[in-house]
């Protein structure tokens, strides 16, 4: 059962996601509008549902689960349209409306129309104040107009069905349930949101950092190589040298990357050793794996097993590039 629930939640949640070609974030917002869409085609089921158990009211069965579909086939509408803002926002507008009809059809005793209040925060996370400003206030007061007009007439813009009123507090605990389950749900949502807007913005900041870091070594490289100190002649003296000695290629490495090994030996949680030193030399130099296996007589497999073990000492994230990290140290 627990592996079933997980297939459909992972199922639904990457609908229309694509790795390859599309950002993260972008990703993260469709994750978060199927998951949203889903559970809302679950929250109108189970409406209906009840509906069907206690109340019989077949026009309402109806209704509610071909809205329900209605949820349900969205998830596999082109995700260039179920992102499109007009879109979404023709689904608040029928949500709305929902709550209008029924919080008319079936009285405030039945605390219908508190659904209301869990479309208003539901808005943040479909737009984005600085780029859709014009959708929020757009909806926000769409919503705001109904439960005003709703209430102003007290709830009966429909003639109350007299069949539910044996039915309204069992009604009224019903919404109050599944409102205080929207709001969680909402809740929940925004700490995704928020979640993911931090791990976006800490992942632009180190990218940010590592190129600042990129820039100042080909500064740095630039100046040495004005001075005479970075020759071609140098450059190939020091790639000889891998094959002679690993002292004499690391004294020769520290004198063109002053301070490097002092830096890696500081981010490593365990002492390296002077073939862990080495390995990280070749890499700061942009050697590939194949390269080194070359340079340093070994398979490209136990290469690969070193390098390996060292990001693990030095505690690389596994979607960093082993190169990349080393060349912006």
């Amino acid at each position: 059962m627990k592996n079933l629930i997980y297939f459909i939640s992972n199922t639904v949640s990457y609908l229309g996601t694509d790795k390859e070609t599309s950002s993260t974030a972008d990703n993260d917002s469709i994750i978060i509008l199927n998951q949203y869409i889903f559970l809302l085609c679950l929250i109108f089921l189970l409406h209906d549902i009840y509906s069907l158990i206690f109340i019989r009211d077949l026009p309402t069965n109806i209704l509610l689960f071909a809205i329900s579909c209605v949820f349900f086939l969205c998830l596999f509408i082109p995700v260039n349209i179920r992102m499109n803002k007009y879109f979404i926002s023709f689904f608040f507008m029928l949500l709305t409306f929902v709550i209008t009809y029924y919080s008319s059809l079936c009285g405030v005793e039945s605390g219908v129309f508190l659904f209301y209040f869990s479309l208003i925060p539901a808005l943040q996370f479909f737009f984005s104040w600085k780029k859709d400003r014009f959708f929020i206030i757009f909806l926000l007061f769409f919503i705001l107009l109904q439960l005003y007009v709703s209430a102003s007439t007290g709830f009966k813009l429909v003639n109350n069905a007299s069949k539910y009123i044996n039915f309204r507090r069992a009604l009224l605990l019903m919404n109050i349930s599944f409102l205080l389950l929207s709001l969680a749900l909402n809740s929940f949502f925004f700490y995704r949101k928020i979640k993911t807007y931090y791990f976006i913005l800490n992942r632009d900041l180190h990218k940010n950092m590592q190129i600042d870091n990129l820039n100042q070594e080909v500064v740095r490289l630039k100046r040495l190589l004005n001075k005479d100190v970075f020759s071609e002649e140098t450059l190939k003296d020091l790639v000889d040298s891998i094959q002679l000695n690993d002292t004499v290629f690391l004294e020769k490495f520290e004198v063109f990357f002053p301070g490097f090994f002092d830096k890696v030996q500081k981010i490593s949680e365990n002492p390296l050793t002077g073939s862990d030193l080495k390995m990280c030399a070749m890499l700061k130099l942009g050697f590939t794996a194949k390269q080194i296996a070359i340079y340093t007589n070994s398979s490209i497999k136990s290469v690969e097993g070193k390098i390996y073990r060292l990001r693990k000492k030095l505690n690389i994230n596994t979607d960093e590039d082993s190169k990349a990290w080393f060349i912006v140290l």
